[in-house]
């Protein structure tokens, strides 16, 4: 065969691919020492393809979990706390005694001073004492979060990153969206939007309060008042009364009703709403 002649290929591997040779590395979990050396191509820990996505990615970071259980202790009451809550604490301890807990406390997690939740605080410490004086019947049908609540002293609460401005806000927010069963010390509530106000603070947006109802809040408690109430109206100024509501139809029923009961003689005053 001369020097120009080449050898006729094999047609069963012409196209065959030369052998690969996947590459592996370690990944080092930290804290963990490597081991012996890894073979060529190989870096230390866990061996993995380097074209495995899954190696490649960025480890996961855990983030914090949204809620914990954490001492009632560790969290601090907001003592000026314009909400009184006497009349709904029983009610959310009824509530996490048969459901569980909901919703957590929220509290600030620079100071851990809470900022929605404390009724559900005054709840927990009200089952402590419920717990020591049911009995092992009344006990068995407690929800678990409760008995853990009244046994260990712990409560779900969750933590967040609001700074001073915006966690008074949000307390208000909270306190003025749930009114239903609670009371509100006003006096304390208009000198804290006051104070806000006095920071340059726009206490308006999301805390369920208009310009108009928020002048009248501060107005009345001022003792300035709108004019129709206030003031202490002494003795003998009022009169009880008792009297009924009549609920009728359309206009031409109520005006029927009241000369009706004109006609009996009773004192009728119309009132439309």
């Amino acid at each position: 065969m001369s020097d120009s002649e080449q050898p006729e290929a094999d047609p069963s591997t012409a196209h065959e691919p030369a052998p690969s040779r996947t590459t592996r590395r370690r990944i080092v979990t930290a804290g963990t020492p490597p081991s012996d050396a890894a073979p060529e191509g190989c870096t230390a820990a866990h061996d993995a393809p380097t074209g495995d996505p899954a190696a490649t990615a960025a480890p996961l970071t855990a983030e914090p979990p949204a809620a914990e259980w954490v001492p009632l202790d560790s969290i601090v009451p907001y003592s000026r706390n314009p909400r009184r809550n006497d009349k709904t604490i029983p009610v959310v301890a009824d509530s996490i005694r048969r459901f569980g807990w909901g919703a957590p406390i929220v509290a600030r997690r620079e100071t851990r001073t809470i900022i929605a939740g404390h009724a559900r605080r005054g709840a927990a410490l009200l089952l402590a004492k419920q717990w020591d004086k049911a009995t092992s019947r009344e006990r068995a049908t407690w929800h678990a979060d409760a008995t853990r609540v009244a046994t260990k002293g712990e409560v779900v609460a969750r933590f967040v990153d609001l700074g001073e401005h915006d966690a008074l806000l949000a307390l208000i927010a909270d306190n003025r969206i749930g009114e239903e069963l609670s009371e509100t010390d006003n006096e304390s509530l208009a000198a804290l939007m006051q104070e806000l106000q006095a920071a340059h603070v726009d206490v308006l947006n999301g805390t369920g309060f208009s310009q108009e109802s928020l002048d009248k809040l501060i107005a009345e408690a001022a003792g300035e008042g709108d004019g129709s109430t206030g003031g202490d109206p002494g003795d003998g100024r009022y009169q009880q009364q008792f009297g009924c509501i009549v609920i009728c139809q359309d206009e031409s029923e109520q005006q029927r009703v009241y000369e009706e009961l004109r006609t009996e003689g009773y004192n009728v005053k119309v009132v439309t709403t």
